[in-house]
């Protein structure tokens, strides 16, 4: 959970794991005292499944990075990435079989990857890819041949990023820090379904998965838009509704969810606790 505002961190969120074919019996995540969880990515290695998460310590003021191994019947959490500034939203992205993290490091003006030394536990700065840029909540990944860079950058200078969405191209691979500015930039002007809060990989299709803000309410819902058209020239995406979120919201009550990921046979959510 990112973007540093200081009525944002009144709030707490939890997490809550779903099975695909059990939607009414989740597992609830419980925080450690002062700590809480956000920002889940479920990612499947060799057959074992393992959440990645931000987890806030309201004493340090700031996230670090844990990982909890999700085969065992207590799922064993470990810290695996921390720095001196804050970080969240650990998504990961594989290239040339190694696995690449590219957090939220805002408070220090950069977007960074971290290379997998031993996964999923142990983790190293591996290169800045972009240099002074005020953004968060970044997506990479291959489509059309050329490698994306979604991202949410704050234009403004105010620690709001949640109301512009941008987009840059890479002709060479990932890891490069020369990443083109897409012509249509900021692509999306709007709190509503701006701000990045996850991605789905379904076959062929690439669902981007959104944020919408009420009126200071951080991380009030998301939106899940279907990528009909990416390209260096375009971007086109359709909004819909799943049937599974629909339902985790009923089980769950209603809450305030702020971020969504799955697997093919598990889904999870950070969603709003007092």
């Amino acid at each position: 959970m990112s973007g540093i505002k200081l009525f944002i961190y009144e709030n707490n969120f939890k997490l809550a794991l779903f099975k695909k074919n059990n939607i009414s019996s989740p597992i609830i995540i419980e925080n450690e005292k002062k700590k809480f969880l956000a920002d889940p990515f479920l990612i499947k290695h060799n057959k074992r499944t393992y959440c990645f998460a931000e987890e806030y310590d309201h004493t340090k003021k700031k996230g670090h990075i844990v990982c909890f191994d999700l085969n065992k019947e207590k799922f064993d959490k470990k810290i695996i990435l921390n720095e001196n500034f804050h970080l969240s939203f650990p998504f990961i992205f594989k290239f040339k079989n190694n696995f690449f993290m590219c957090p939220e490091t805002s408070n220090i003006s950069e977007i960074r990857l971290y290379k997998n030394i031993n996964f999923p536990f142990k983790w190293k700065f591996y290169k800045t890819i972009k240099k002074n840029i005020k953004s968060v909540d970044n997506i990479i990944f291959k489509k059309n041949n050329l490698w994306w860079l979604f991202t949410n950058v704050d234009y403004s200078n105010c620690n709001d990023f949640s109301h512009d969405l941008s987009i840059f191209y890479s002709k060479k691979g990932p890891l490069t820090d020369k990443w083109k500015c897409h012509p249509q930039n900021p692509k999306k002007i709007s709190s509503l379904e701006s701000r990045n809060a996850g991605i789905i990989f379904n076959k062929n299709k690439v669902i981007r998965i959104s944020q919408e803000q009420g009126f200071d309410n951080y991380g009030q819902n998301i939106n899940f838009h279907e990528i009909k058209s990416l390209n260096k020239k375009k971007y086109f995406e359709k909004i819909f509704k799943n049937k599974n979120y629909l339902r985790i919201k009923n089980k769950l009550n209603n809450p305030d969810i702020h971020h969504y990921t799955e697997t093919d046979k598990n889904i999870m959510v950070d969603f709003k606790v007092n």
